[in-house]
């Protein structure tokens, strides 16, 4: 009987730092808008826009990686004649 192979720990990084992202990216963003001199919508400063840019450019990254992680690790070929479970 052969062996399952382990997944590797990386998908489950990205998937991490996404949810890290999706959680602490908007009180980051809240926290910058706060530092001008208008806290409100839109952003007043360039630094707040860059946060806003870079915030939103990690999580749809970081989204995509997730998606595209099947393409990173394929699964083993299953052999002729083996059961499906």
């Amino acid at each position: 009987m052969s062996r399952i192979p382990r997944f590797p720990r990386l998908p489950y990084l990205v998937l991490g730092l996404l949810t890290l992202d999706c959680f602490l990216g908007p009180l980051a963003l809240g926290m910058i808008l706060r530092g001008g001199s208008r806290s409100v919508w839109p952003p007043d400063r360039p630094i707040e826009w860059a946060a806003a840019w870079a915030i939103v450019a990690s999580a749809v990254g970081l989204f995509a990686a997730c998606l595209a992680v099947r393409w990173w690790y394929p699964w083993p070929v299953r052999r002729e004649g083996e059961a499906r479970r």
